[in-house]
């Protein structure tokens, strides 16, 4: 018989999709390839007045003051009536599945106006496992929607309501021993891709087995969406280093989603193009030709999912310290900490060779099922 469990995400799951799709899809298959169904909860309806929606409403109330009182911070009375109404609004939409033959919540979407997830499972006995794609707190420009606090000033707000869980399984080993320090009970869940995704990415690193000749002039790609903030700043940083460096025999190729609005930047640079958003199959395709990816990033929280997949496909990586989060020590994954030191990686022909195979972290992924 299979297990059931209720779950809530953000994002729709797809390995093909961006790097939150992509967790989310690993968090699918490795439910479903396990036997355990999970069921989302529903998305909000505007509801009439009603007996039942008032009494939402009352217990709206209980749960915003109980998140009020952990978080030891009071909102405008503007923010807290619509929070309230919002709660109250989830409360309604989530109270018909909820008492079923389970008892296990998976929080995935752990931003600020979900706060109420937690709290309301723990309020039915539900065992509350955190899912968190990042620390929210931590991204740069992010803002708390209950007091208003930008990143970092509202990590302690997040910890609290993770705190709430029973056990919360990170992205990133810094993240998981950041939490371990503020006393909560974490455990790492590198993401790591599978299906059809990793079977492309395998032929990929085919491809590049077999290509023998040296080029003239190296190719590298820098790939994302720009509507990160932490990657569109990564993105303009390297832009400039390219243009004021112009490293010789390189160029440098910008695609991903929404990159086509980077064009105003680049002017008069003969050694940057930018292809801007791609299908999958121009993006396998580019993935087959490119000599490495380069990776830059301002300091953030998670983890990139680009990391083992590039590493899957046989793509070496240049990339810098901030973003090599939970990565280090591996081959094909060249982290520099200045622009020097880039340099020199540019200037290493070793660099540039296919790196081995990483190996699937089954035990972690049996470490997550045996706590739900």
């Amino acid at each position: 018989m299979n297990r059931k469990v209720l779950r809530q995400a953000i994002f729709d799951s797809d390995f093909f999709g961006h790097g939150g799709e992509k967790r989310t899809a690993q968090i699918s298959n490795l439910l479903t390839a396990n036997n355990i169904e999970y069921i989302l909860v529903p998305g909000l309806v505007k509801q009439k007045i009603s007996l039942a929606f008032l009494k939402n409403l009352v217990l709206s109330v209980l749960i915003n003051i109980k998140i009020g009182l952990r978080l030891r911070s009071i909102s405008s009375i503007l923010n807290m009536v619509k929070r309230i109404y919002h709660s109250a609004l989830i409360i309604n939409s989530i109270e018909k599945i909820s008492r079923f033959d389970t008892s296990i919540f998976l929080w995935e979407g752990t931003k600020p106006e979900n706060y109420i997830y937690p709290i309301y499972f723990k309020r039915l006995k539900y065992k509350v496992i955190g899912l968190p794609h990042n620390l929210e707190s931590l991204v740069p420009s992010q803002f708390s929607k209950i007091t208003n606090k930008k990143s970092p000033s509202w990590l302690w707000e997040e910890m609290a309501m993770l705190k709430v869980c029973d056990v919360v399984f990170t992205i990133s080993r810094e993240e998981n021993l950041l939490l371990k320090q503020f006393g909560i009970d974490a455990q790492y869940l590198p993401y790591f891709p599978a299906g059809d995704v990793y079977h492309r990415l395998l032929d990929i690193r085919s491809h590049r087995t077999r290509k023998k000749e040296i080029k003239a002039i190296k190719k590298l790609l820098m790939l994302g969406s720009i509507i990160n903030i932490p990657t569109r700043l990564g993105m303009i940083d390297r832009i400039d280093w390219f243009v004021n460096s112009k490293p010789d025999n390189y160029k440098l190729g910008i695609a991903g989603y929404s990159t086509e609005e980077l064009k105003s930047i680049i002017i008069d640079s003969e050694n940057i193009v930018l292809y801007g958003s791609l299908s999958n199959d121009q993006l396998y395709d580019m993935l087959s030709e490119v000599d490495a990816v380069l990776i830059h990033q301002v300091a953030s929280s998670g983890a990139l999912t680009k990391i083992p997949e590039m590493l899957i496909a046989g793509i070496p990586i240049l990339i810098n310290c901030e973003s090599a989060r939970s990565y280090y020590n591996i081959d094909g994954l060249n982290i520099y900490e200045n622009d020097a030191e880039l340099n020199e990686y540019l200037l290493n022909e070793k660099v540039f060779r296919v790196p081995p195979l990483p190996q699937i972290p089954y035990s972690y992924f049996k470490s997550f099922l045996n706590r739900i």
